[in-house]
């Protein structure tokens, strides 16, 4: 297997060097090019305070582009909220408490069609003008409404005003453990492979890039292997500089993960359970090998298809710690109203092994997804700012024991969003906003999250021991008949490895898309069509081995040799496996051998034969892959054989023999015959001779005709 994952990571990343976004000024996340215009008038939040302390000025800057230039831009600031229900119910603009502070917001003298909203903030009383005094941290809704001339509300979108305790508070952060994840969802070429869509492309990049502007931040990766191959790919132009942010450093750990993103209790339940395991470790190999540092598989980050078989997996892999998605807490926390467990806990694999875990909070995961069904659903900066807003009411909400909380931000948040998050917890007292506090978050990797983080602890039979939780995850889904495609498709892949054992990059494209074809993402038909693809990147290579047959060979003899003239269009040498098969052919050197066959060239192979009899007969050679498992290419020979058995050869002499001494006799009675003819003429001359007269003409005239008779007549 080693070979197989090693083989990935050979595709090559050309010369390119990525630009960098600058960095956001001043402690303020900005959004650089406003939305293109819907058909309704909609504000668009361009910039706001992350935090402020307790004398500072919270500002947000309103992108007016869709609204009717008489319009006027005002604002609402309401009494804090203080749990996650509430915050829902503001966000969405259901519900509000009490208004502390109203006014208009001012236009910006830099930028056109832009609106200005400055809260001057105070610790105690008199009021700063314009302003409003908040004597303790909270969480403050602030509504931005647009309002037409006639007093109609055209637009409205919902942020908030995040105060943070005194700067003298001893309160502890909430440890926050961020997962950035680098994944994008593959599209589907016209050859059944996979590849990264621009858009896609464009984002990874973003996202990357965002990560490198606040380098400071401690926070945990988790790429996919599946999609940097897709990058490198797509755009080939890629430096390795490009993944220069993914690399482990003292406030970057990098997390192990599976090549693709996959269902594994699913697999496991289609009895998959080598295939998962080859997923993890050409993930491992892969991510290795392409940012030259070897992921971290002591922390698993679940999903909801680790089932209990899953986990048993995990640990049997070395894995120690869990993050645990508190949507698979069971029984679940009311996501509306009760958010992820902060103390440390344990889950139990069914063999009993413990591994140590910390919640995830699903629900401020969903807000980085900007929830389509929230009003400001298309505003990532909204949606940025209302996880922290959640994340801030956790932290004000508990604040007991040191507690941690892990948040995984999918591939799929939006660059704006992220940047949101990351400028947040850059700058975490809120000192660019004028007067500084005292953190909410502390920013961690989650090798340190597990270590700041209290455990919830229970009592059994032998004393203290960590709180045990209850996972539930999702029904495994039917994969059809992909088990049987991939596993009929990973022996193609080790036949042909076998082939060009030196030249294992060929197959490079194929291993790809084997693996690639177990995204989560992708539909069955989608999932069975990417396994179908790398079989014809495995064909591509083997097409390569060609036999051209002669049509008939001729053997003079019982024994003789057939050639075989084998072409390897590859340019590496090839290792194949040749079988011979006839009804009529014995062969002596055996009907099975091994052939190398030199790059580039025809290599002319010796078959020895022995015939059974003569005649024509049929020889069938098939040339597989070296473990004999693939068939490469075939051919018919016709192989003629003039030779003589033994029993024909003593029959044709017998023949012959028989001919002679029925000649040789026929011969001398032939002479014999001819001896007594010239016998009788002889005496009747003696005769004539001793008389000293010829022949009586009465004799002769007994032939002759008659004078009146013509020839011929009776």
């Amino acid at each position: 297997m080693k070979r197989v994952v090693a083989l990935i990571t050979t595709v090559t990343v050309a010369l390119g060097v990525l630009l960098s976004f600058a960095a956001p000024g001043g402690g303020q996340v900005t959004n650089d090019a406003p939305a293109d215009s819907p058909s309704q008038p909609r504000l668009q939040l361009m910039s706001v305070s992350n935090w402020v302390g307790p004398n500072a000025v919270f500002r947000a800057e309103v992108n007016l582009a869709d609204i009717p230039d008489a319009s006027r831009t005002t604002f609402t600031l309401h009494q804090a909220v203080t749990n996650r229900y509430s915050l829902d119910r503001s966000i969405s603009g259901e519900e509000f408490g009490a208004a502390l502070l109203r006014g208009e917001a001012s236009p910006s003298g830099s930028t056109p069609r832009v609106a200005t909203i400055d809260i001057p903030i105070s610790a105690t009383w008199p009021a700063p003008d314009n302003g409003v005094v908040l004597t303790g941290s909270g969480v403050f809704p602030v509504e931005i409404s647009a309002v037409s001339a006639d007093g109609a509300e055209l637009a409205t979108i919902v942020t908030h005003l995040i105060r943070l305790p005194d700067p003298d508070s001893t309160t502890p952060p909430l440890a926050i453990g961020l997962i950035v994840e680098q994944r994008e969802i593959p599209s589907i070429a016209l050859d059944g492979g996979t590849f990264l869509a621009p858009g896609a492309t464009d984002h990874l990049l973003a996202s990357m890039r965002t990560l490198d502007e606040f380098p400071t931040v401690p926070l945990s990766t988790v790429p996919s292997a599946s999609t940097l191959i897709d990058l490198t790919r797509t755009r080939p132009d890629i430096d390795q500089s490009a993944f220069s942010s993914l690399r482990p450093t003292p406030t970057r750990q990098l997390l192990a993960s599976t090549y693709a993103p996959i269902a594994v209790g699913s697999w496991l339940s289609a009895g998959l359970t080598t295939e998962t395991e080859n997923q993890f470790s050409a993930g491992t190999d892969t991510i290795a090998r392409l940012l030259g540092a070897v992921p971290d598989h002591r922390i698993a980050l679940l999903d909801s298809s680790i089932d209990s078989p899953a986990l048993s997996l995990l640990h049997d892999r070395g894995a120690q710690s869990v993050i645990v998605p508190s949507d698979q807490l069971f029984p679940a926390p009311e996501s509306s109203r009760t958010p992820a467990p902060t103390l440390a806990f344990d889950v139990r694999t069914p063999t009993g092994d413990r591994l140590h875990a910390i919640a995830a909070d699903s629900a401020v995961t969903a807000r980085l997804q900007a929830d389509a069904a929230t009003v400001d659903s298309e505003d990532p900066i909204v949606a940025g700012h209302n996880a922290l807003a959640d994340l801030a009411v956790i932290a004000l909400a508990d604040n007991g024991a040191a507690r941690g909380l892990a948040i995984v931000v999918p591939g799929s948040t939006p660059t704006a969003t992220l940047r949101v998050l990351l400028g947040a917890l850059a700058d975490r007292d809120g000192a660019s906003a004028g007067a500084p506090g005292s953190s909410l978050l502390s920013p961690v990797t989650i090798d340190d999250l597990f270590t700041i983080t209290d455990v919830n602890t229970t009592y059994d039979a032998n004393g203290t021991a960590p709180l045990v939780r209850n996972l539930r995850s999702e029904e495994p889904m039917s994969l059809g008949s992909y088990p049987a495609l991939l596993r009929s498709n990973r022996r193609s892949v080790n036949s042909a490895l076998s082939m060009i054992p030196e030249s294992p990059y060929l197959v490079g494209t194929a291993v790809h898309r084997s693996l690639t074809s177990g995204d989560r993402s992708l539909s069955d038909d989608q999932r069975n069509g990417v396994v179908a693809s790398a079989d014809g990147a495995l064909r591509a290579i083997t097409d390569e081995i060609v036999m051209t047959p002669q049509q008939v060979v001729t053997l003079t003899s019982r024994s003789g040799k057939v050639p075989l003239n084998i072409e390897n269009r590859l340019q590496v040498p090839a290792h194949v496996h040749v079988n011979l098969r006839s009804a009529k052919l014995d062969f002596p050197d055996g009907s099975d051998f091994e052939v190398v066959l030199a790059p580039g060239t025809t290599t002319r192979v010796d078959a020895q034969v022995t015939t059974r009899a003569s005649g024509a007969f049929p020889l069938d050679v098939t040339v597989s892959t070296a473990d004999g498992a693939l068939p490469v290419t075939t051919a018919r020979f016709t192989v003629r054989s003039t030779a003589i058995s033994g029993i024909g050869l003593v029959i044709s002499i017998g023949a012959g023999l028989f001919l002679l001494i029925w000649w040789i006799r026929h011969f001398r009675s032939s002479r014999r015959a001819a001896g007594l003819i010239g016998t009788t003429v002889g005496d009747v001359g003696d005769e004539s001779d001793t008389d000293g007269t010829s022949p009586s003409t009465a004799a002769a005239g007994d032939y002759a005709p008659r004078d009146d008779q013509t020839p011929g007549d009776p």
